[in-house]
């Protein structure tokens, strides 16, 4: 009995003791200027147990004395406190700019950290931005992020921007634009890059589930600069000078192929009695050319678009305290005319961002942007014979176009137009005589409010309106010259265009957080979105000014001439309802599930398709949480998912449907009332490591299905619901892409930053549906089993192994009209399948793949790369000197250089130059151009490896003791300063080329001083 007592009585002594020694310890978590920061995680060093603070920042942990806390937040520094005799504590946590990137907030429905992320996201930080920044937005992810592809198919104008691979049998679609949380009609192009943070793209339909509808493409979003963690008053001024030109014109013959004469002004000889009449220098076979260079060989492209002047003009202004935020900013943008006649295109941008937090609970935010573009180019550098562009390439260089006349004008007919005798004008006259301008004002204003209403509980609100005005005019003065009598451009000619746009979007979210013991988080985020879009356009135009006036308006034109489109009634109006439930959970830090449901509802489906639902499931997991994999791999997640996102149709689609009878064809407007929005499901596999502590590694891999074009199929038979769009086709997707970045070096007085980049997409339609048979969209085939790229044209036979046989009468049937053996066929020595009785003679050409005896299509190439990587590169040197660049490079696919095709015919190029050479008749290579049709002997390789961005830059620090400035900084920079190619064309970027507007590249110095 003594025992026991006496095990008792230290038993309880014990216990006393052990209770004693814990206590509970209630803290706060701030940031630097004072405000909660929500989500802190607590820890007691040593031991797994923790906690995470609420809303409010507060926690409460029962530690044992001495213990120290470890508390750690995304995005600020981490810090251990050591408890005392105190049972509250406060902890201030100051920014960890080195982990500020680590925060998202596209795809998710709150900020988060990408290590909890179960999907893949880009982030693209300021400094790769902003080192180099391109003239618009859109350029700014070249090398940058796997996956993506941009396409600069114009020089005037921005690039676009497509992710991972086709969504539809047309191919691809444009990610939605997200600006600050805000949905947008914008693309890319009309951002300035100086006014960003930073760039989210999520490419997967996981992450765009979240935004419905319109997110089939994926999402891009723009985070905006606000001037947090600025020190007083920052003021930034970026100026930058420099000139623009064309990076690469298509492959010209210098060459031509008639008799010279030193006497002629011109170096031709005439026909007897003529003075314009050349005279081809045959050789003495009759039919083979000889080539002489040109007597005056000016060089029309570069001098009409030769250097032209750049510059950009940009401040800004950023400041901070403990209960604000606020960022100013201003840009003005100059860049040359495309030719002398022509104004320059110019921007200027506005950018407003203001943060407040007048109690701890209560954040209001108020965003306002204003983007305003002139831009005279637009009207020259379209695609297409007969533009600007095209008319420099085919004036013979004999042909001067920049001079003028005794009068100091431009001449209609450049001297010797009537030798070359081409139906052409000269574009400098044009230009120099025709006015024309144009107007774009877009504007952006929104406000956020967040509100925490308990502990674990907030709401949100956020509402934006988007207005675009857009104004055209394009005079031709009277006493207008043409080569031949225009009755609607003689005697001048006027027309005029508007277009106004408006979009609003609101947004409500409840966010409740909770914690469930050590382990287990969990987050629940309800939200409801309404869109409203609309439109009005008209225009009017007229021409024959009146002799009594020179005021050219349309009130001055003939009457009978005057035409008009549209009205000032708002059209095109859709109303979109978006409504979603999200689930975020964690078990120990270290498995991450996120489920998410969104129902839409759009005003341009059919009555009985106003629903669609979109669903997204995620889950994740920190293996290095579990195993210990050393100092090489410090950090690795796996991830999969799957979700769907959307497409709406165009307006006004559901209302298609017509009525044909065996008489005729009667319209009836009515509604097509199961037409329903595309969507694409996609299953994404991933893994997200961090090597050494300093190198970030992303891999994924993502099967899609892409369903439900909005396409109109034929008129068939029976004779009813001809005409109308509905849901067809599918098409399938597979995407490869590795993400590697991080620091290689970092040594006293050097760095070395890198980012490497690939990506390799395969698209393919699966079916095209019951009742849409095959066909074409342009150069392009559409069809089950074959690329969304496919092009389809005549083929031209290169190996008589394409020769088809028919057994019983021995002729081919598929060259030549069927009328020849396979013996009468062989390949000649330019590799072309001709009829061996033509070879060497006048009447040798190449054959056509045939059907009947006639040229048939098929397909004939495709377009889809095989991979695409980015090189991304910053070496600094003694802190100040810094070398950055960006190469991006393209293996394989396929372009059509319908421009090298069209100049061909006039002997205009180097392909026409080299065949006339070889000694070939000149109707060789006519045949090859095929009356301009689709032929495959014109698709070219469009491998490149270009050299986009490279900027040489060192900064001078301020004077210690006159705080004059902070720092100044000079940069010399070069854009898409060279492309390695293979490709003939203009540029090997794209499908196919018409003559489009040469890409520029720029040269550039520019000063950027802090105060």
């Amino acid at each position: 009995m003594r025992t026991l007592i006496l095990f008792l009585l230290l038993f309880s002594f014990a216990a006393n003791s052990l209770l004693a020694q814990s206590k509970q310890i209630k803290g706060t978590v701030t940031d630097k200027q004072g405000m909660p920061v929500y989500g802190a995680t607590i820890k007691i060093k040593g031991n797994s147990k923790g906690t995470s603070a609420g809303t409010d920042g507060t926690f409460v942990v029962t530690v044992e004395p001495g213990a120290i806390l470890v508390i750690s937040a995304v995005g600020h520094e981490t810090q251990e406190v050591k408890t005392g005799t105190s049972s509250t504590i406060t902890v201030s946590l100051g920014d960890d700019i080195k982990t500020l990137t680590d925060i998202v907030v596209t795809g998710v429905a709150q900020a988060t950290s990408k290590e909890k992320l179960a999907f893949s996201l880009t982030k693209v930080s300021t400094e790769k931005i902003n080192t180099a920044p391109a003239l618009d937005l859109s350029q700014t992810l070249r090398g940058k992020v796997a996956g993506i592809q941009i396409t600069q198919t114009q020089g005037d104008d921005g690039a676009s921007v497509f992710l991972r691979g086709a969504k539809s049998i047309f191919g691809n679609i444009s990610p939605l634009i997200v600006i600050d949380g805000f949905v947008t009609n914008f693309s890319l192009s009309d951002l300035n890059p100086q006014d960003v943070e930073a760039i989210e793209v999520v490419k997967g339909a996981a992450a765009s589930a979240l935004y419905g509808t319109r997110a089939e493409g994926g999402v891009i979003q723009v985070i905006s600069k606000k001037g947090k963690g600025t020190k007083g008053v920052a003021i930034t001024v970026d100026n930058e000078v420099g000139i623009n030109n064309i990076q690469r014109t298509p492959a010209l013959a210098n060459m031509h192929h008639y008799v010279t004469s030193d006497t002629d002004p011109y170096g031709f000889a005439y026909a007897s009695g003529s003075t314009t009449s050349r005279i081809v220098n045959y050789k003495s076979n009759g039919f083979s050319v000889n080539l002489s260079p040109y007597k005056n060989n000016y060089n029309n492209t570069d001098a009409l678009l030769g250097d032209n002047k750049y510059f950009s003009n940009y401040v800004s202004i950023a400041t901070s305290g403990d209960k604000y935020n606020a960022f100013l900013s201003f840009r003005n943008q100059y860049t040359g005319g495309v030719a002398e006649p022509i104004d320059p295109n110019k921007k200027k941008s506005l950018q407003l961002r203001l943060q407040f937090r007048p109690t701890p609970k209560l954040e209001a935010e108020v965003y306002v942007n204003y983007f305003n573009e002139v831009k005279p180019s637009a009207a020259v550098t379209a695609n297409g014979q007969g533009t600007f562009f095209a008319a420099s390439l085919q004036w013979e260089p004999f042909i001067n176009l920049a001079a003028k006349n005794a009068a100091g004008n431009y001449n209609v007919r450049p001297d010797g137009w009537n030798i070359q005798g081409a139906n052409l004008s000269n574009p400098m006259y044009e230009w120099s005589k025709r006015e024309y301008t144009n107007n774009t004002d877009n504007y952006l204003a929104g406000g956020k409010l967040r509100y925490k209403v308990l502990r674990n509980l907030s709401v949100e609100v956020l509402g934006s309106m988007r207005k675009q005005n857009y104004t055209a005019s394009d005079t031709y003065p009277r006493g207008f010259e043409t080569t031949t009598t225009s009755e609607s451009l003689n005697n001048g000619n006027v027309s005029l265009g508007y277009n106004y746009y408006q979009m609003m979007n609101g947004q409500a979210q409840v966010n409740y957080n909770t914690r469930f013991g050590d382990d287990i988080t969990l987050g629940v985020t309800g939200k409801m979105v309404y869109e409203e879009w609309y439109e009005k356009e008209f225009g009017v135009s007229g021409y024959d000014f009146s002799r009594s006036s020179d005021i050219y308006v349309i009130g001055n034109t003939r009457t009978d001439t005057r035409t008009g489109y549209g009205s000032d009634m708002f059209t095109n109006q859709t109303v979109n309802y978006g409504y979603y439930l999200n689930f975020q959970t964690s078990w120990r830090d270290k498995v991450f599930v996120d489920a998410l449901a969104r129902v839409d509802q759009s005003s341009r489906y059919g009555i009985d398709e106003q629903t669609a639902f979109f669903p997204r499931v995620s889950l994740a997991y920190r293996i290095t949480q579990d195993f210990n994999l050393g100092n090489a791999i410090s950090e690795l997640k796996a991830r999969v998912n799957y979700g769907a996102a959307g497409s709406v149709p165009a307006y006004n689609l559901k209302n298609s449907r017509v009525t044909v009878s065996a008489s005729g064809f009667t319209l009836n407007q009515l509604a097509s009332t199961d037409l329903q929005r595309s969507i694409t499901h996609e299953w994404e596999f991933g893994i997200d490591a961090v090597l050494y502590r300093k190198i970030n590694v992303q891999f994924n891999y993502a099967l899609a299905r892409s369903s439900g074009d909005v396409v109109r199929p034929p008129a068939f038979t029976p004779y009813e619901a001809a005409g109308v769009y509905k849901n067809f086709g599918v098409t399938k997707s597979n995407s490869l892409e590795l993400e590697v970045n991080g620091n290689a070096i970092q040594t006293k007085n050097f760095s070395w930053d890198f980012g490497l980049t690939f990506g390799r997409v395969r698209s393919e339609i699966k079916s095209l549906g019951n009742g849409l048979p095959p066909f074409t969209d342009g150069l392009f085939w559409k069809d089950a089993g074959v690329s969304p790229f496919a092009m389809y044209g005549n083929k031209v036979l290169t190996s008589l192994s394409q020769l088809e046989v028919d057994k019983t009468s021995g002729k081919v049937i598929n060259a030549a009209g069927g009328a020849y053996t396979l013996s009468d066929f062989t390949v000649n020595n330019r590799g072309f399948v001709v009829l061996a009785s033509q070879v060497g003679t006048k009447d040798e050409k190449p054959l056509l793949l045939q059907k009947g005896g006639a040229s048939v299509s098929t397909v004939i190439g495709d377009a889809q790369p095989d991979f695409q990587v980015g090189f991304t590169n910053t070496f600094t040197f003694f802190k100040n000197l810094t070398l950055y660049g960006t190469v991006d490079w393209q293996q394989g696919g396929q372009k059509y250089d319908q421009t090298t095709q069209y100049l061909s015919f006039d002997g205009r190029t180097q392909i026409w130059q080299d065949y006339a050479a070889s000694g070939l008749p000149l109707p060789f290579l006519q045949t090859l151009y095929n009356g301009n049709s689709y032929t495959d002997f014109w698709i070219a390789n469009s491998s490149y490896v270009a050299l986009r961005e490279l900027s040489l830059s060192y900064r001078f620090p301020g004077p210690k003791k006159n705080k004059i400035f902070k720092d100044i900084s000079l940069s010399l920079i070069g854009r898409n300063l060279y492309t390695w190619t293979d490709f003939k064309g203009t540029n090997p970027e794209g499908s196919h080329e018409y003559f489009p507007y040469p890409v520029y590249r720029t040269f550039s110095t520019r000063l950027i001083v802090n105060f």
